[in-house]
């Protein structure tokens, strides 16, 4: 973008020839049908600036506009909720939606799972150790959501031994278990020429298929192991922990402190090529729009995954683009002093409709997304849509008008009176009537307003 795309304009030049404008025929039809956008970048260059600055309800509605979907947006933000459905992530033609159905229907809201139970460095000689592993196996065979009883081959092969037994009768009673019985190499480690080293128990539950409560019964069986019988060093596991558990946990803050570090690493960033004030407020801009993308997934009940997640953090690449270009465009050029109501008038002269069609291709790229065959599809395409319309609304008419306001506030409370009408090169001609004196005259008159001293923001 940098260096290629105008190394290939530069050599396109070399073969350009200048011509007339075609007057008939096809060419001049779609030279006029491809006007367009001419046409409303001169409504936008003309227009949009001149509200801005001038009109005193059009500052109001954008200000408020910006102040309430940034507040209401914050509030219910934060009350989003986590997880994600498991056909999210699958085509809308996939048999797996079927077995999905048929799990449903057929377990009614949950599903049996085998929970492992590793002992680590069993202390069998002890005998506390064996009470306590009795009264363990006994409140997991007391839980609720309990399917079948706990098979734990340890516990039955040194569970009925007496409070005085010897080592010996300790390890005979293992060897001879693991010999005289089916148990799998795997569920245990020594034993057998060696002392025990681990074993591996299983309980089997049902577990919900509800994201929300499947995380609880996650954090209530970590707890009731771990916390319980801290003296038995048990690990409660199960695939479902890391990969779902564990992440329906954190993605919410997880959501919350990348975006934090993300605003903190652009502003870092564009601290180095921009002054600080500008960089507060486009990042400010940055921070409103992904506050109002909160709040519409609260709206939408679109919860915080790894859809989202994504989303979330694309919003700050796609909104600083805008931002900081109609800041920097309020600074570049312009004197010192000069009020932020003109500042925005002569930033959106500038920049606006570029902002526009930047926000414009943007939409263009993400929409077709709504178009996928799964659901993850379509989530991520609306949330980028609504990072587009929103983003580019704040840019455009936003944040500007909010400054053109509090510039306004900020005369009237000092009692300053702003000139009557401030001249741009958008409003002057492009040639010079009678002798070239008028343009002139008029670009000198807009030097000498931008070169006066007065108090801003």
């Amino acid at each position: 973008m940098v260096i290629m795309f105008p190394a290939m304009i530069t050599l396109s030049q070399r073969n350009m020839t200048v011509r007339e404008e075609p007057k008939s025929g096809f060419a001049a039809k779609a030279r006029l049908a491809m006007g367009g956008g001419r046409k409303l970048r001169g409504i936008m260059t003309a227009k949009l600036g001149y509200a801005v600055q001038h009109s005193l309800s059009f500052q109001i509605f954008g200000a408020s506009m910006w102040i309430a979907l940034t507040v209401l947006g914050t509030y219910f933000g934060l009350q989003v909720e986590r997880g994600m459905p498991d056909t999210d992530l699958v085509t809308d033609s996939s048999r797996v939606n079927a077995y999905f159905a048929d799990v449903e229907s057929s377990f009614v809201g949950s599903l049996p799972i085998e929970l492992g139970l590793v002992f680590d460095s069993p202390r069998t000689l002890d005998a506390s150790y064996r009470s306590r592993m009795s009264e363990l196996i006994a409140a997991l065979n007391n839980r609720s959501d309990l399917a079948l009883p706990v098979d734990c081959w340890l516990h039955r092969a040194v569970g009925s031994l007496s409070s005085s037994a010897s080592m010996c009768e300790v390890d005979t009673a293992i060897l001879t278990y693991l010999n005289n019985s089916g148990v799998s190499g795997r569920d245990a480690k020594g034993g057998v020429t060696e002392h025990l080293r681990a074993a591996r128990c299983r309980a089997f539950l049902w577990q919900p298929t509800d994201a929300e409560k499947r995380s609880q019964q996650a954090l209530d069986i970590v707890s009731q192991v771990k916390d319980g019988f801290p003296e038995l060093e048990v690990i409660p596991y199960h695939l479902s922990f890391p990969t779902q558990t564990a992440r329906y946990r954190i993605i919410k803050d997880k959501t919350f402190s990348t975006a934090g570090f993300a605003f903190i690493g652009v502003f870092l960033a564009v601290g180095i090529t921009m002054p600080v004030h500008l960089a507060i407020l486009a990042l400010a801009n940055v921070c409103a729009v992904t506050c109002v993308l909160f709040g519409f997934m609260w709206f939408c009940s679109i919860t915080s995954n790894l859809i989202s997640f994504t989303v979330c953090v694309m919003t700050i690449g796609f909104c600083v683009d805008y931002s900081f270009h109609v800041v920097h465009f309020a600074d570049h050029g312009v004197s010192p002093g000069t009020p932020w109501d003109q500042r925005m008038r002569l930033s959106l002269e500038s920049c606006s409709f570029d902002v526009l069609q930047g926000c414009l291709t943007a939409f263009l790229g993400v929409a077709m997304l709504g178009f996928g065959s799964a659901h993850a599809f379509r989530i991520f395409a609306l949330l980028s849509v609504i990072i587009t319309l929103v983003g580019g609304f704040f840019a455009l008419i936003g944040l500007p008008c909010l400054l053109a306001l509090l510039s306004r506030a900020w005369h009237a409370c000092a009692g300053q009176v702003a000139p009557e009408e401030f001249l741009s090169d958008a409003v002057l001609p492009a040639v010079p009537a009678k002798g070239g004196t008028e343009p002139a005259k008029l670009v000198e008159t807009r030097n000498f307003l931008l070169s006066v001293d007065r108090v801003s923001l």
